[in-house]
C-alpha cells in the first residue's frame, strides 16, 4: 500500500484521499494488501470507526468492502467487533451479502458483534440478515454460545428476548455443549439463571411441562 493512502486511512482524512485519487486514479488498485496484517484502507477506517472516509472509499471501490486480512476478517468483521455502528450500516448498505462473510473460524459479523457485546451491531446486522442467528462457527456455535462463553450478559438477554432465538437454547456445539452447560461450566449465575428461566419457557410452548 501506498503509505501516504496509510496515513490518510489512519486519521480518516477523506479529503486529503480525493487530492491522492485525483493524481492517481489507479491507487486504489495497488492498495489491496495494506500491511503485515493484510488490511486495506477499508479495514483500517472500520477499526477507526471513519465513516465519512470509509463511504469515499465504497464509491471509489466498493469492491474492497468484501476483501479478507489474514486473519479472515472483513471490514464487516472489524466494524463489528469495535461496535462502530456507523460503519456497519454503510457496509450493509452497500452490499448486505456482507454479513455472511465468515472469518477463519466459520465466525460471521454476527458472531463477532455477539462475542464483543456489542448488542445494536448485532441487531443491526440481524435486521439486514435474520438468518446469521442460526449460522453456527466451524466449532459448532451458535451467537448464544459464543456471548456465554464471552460472558456478555447484555447479548444474552437481548438473544433471550427473540422469538426465533428460543430453539437455540438446546443447540450443541461441537463438543455436545449447549450454551446452558457453558454456563454452569463457568459457574456465570447471571447468565445461567437467564438461560434456565427461558429453557422452562421452551418447555412450556412446545412440550406442555
Amino acid at each position: 500500500m501506498d503509505p501516504r493512502l496509510y496515513e490518510c486511512a489512519l486519521v480518516g482524512d477523506m479529503f486529503r484521499l480525493r487530492q491522492l485519487i485525483s493524481g492517481d486514479e489507479h491507487i486504489l488498485e495497488r492498495s489491496e494488501t495494506a500491511n503485515s496484517n493484510g488490511n486495506n484502507i477499508l479495514h483500517i477506517a472500520a477499526i477507526y470507526g471513519h465513516v465519512h472516509f470509509a463511504r469515499e472509499v465504497l464509491s471509489a471501490k466498493p469492491e474492497l468492502s468484501s476483501d479478507l486480512n489474514e486473519a479472515g476478517f472483513s471490514p464487516l468483521h472489524l466494524a463489528a467487533a469495535k461496535g462502530h455502528l456507523g460503519i456497519v450500516k454503510l457496509l450493509l448498505a452497500v452490499d448486505p451479502d456482507l454479513s455472511c462473510l465468515k472469518d477463519k473460524h466459520g465466525r460471521l459479523p454476527a458472531h463477532t458483534a455477539a462475542m464483543k457485546g456489542r448488542v445494536d451491531v448485532l441487531n443491526e446486522i440481524m435486521s439486514v440478515n435474520p438468518w446469521c442467528l442460526q449460522e453456527k462457527t466451524d466449532r459448532g456455535e451458535t451467537v448464544l454460545h459464543l456471548s456465554v462463553k464471552e460472558n456478555r450478559i447484555g447479548v444474552v438477554e437481548f438473544l433471550m428476548s427473540l422469538q426465533e432465538v428460543k430453539n437455540m437454547v438446546n443447540e450443541e456445539d461441537c463438543c455436545g455443549n449447549t450454551a446452558l452447560h457453558l454456563a454452569a461450566a463457568r459457574n456465570r449465575r447471571e447468565v445461567k439463571g437467564n438461560l434456565s428461566l427461558h429453557r422452562k419457557l421452551c418447555n412450556l410452548v412446545f412440550f406442555g411441562l
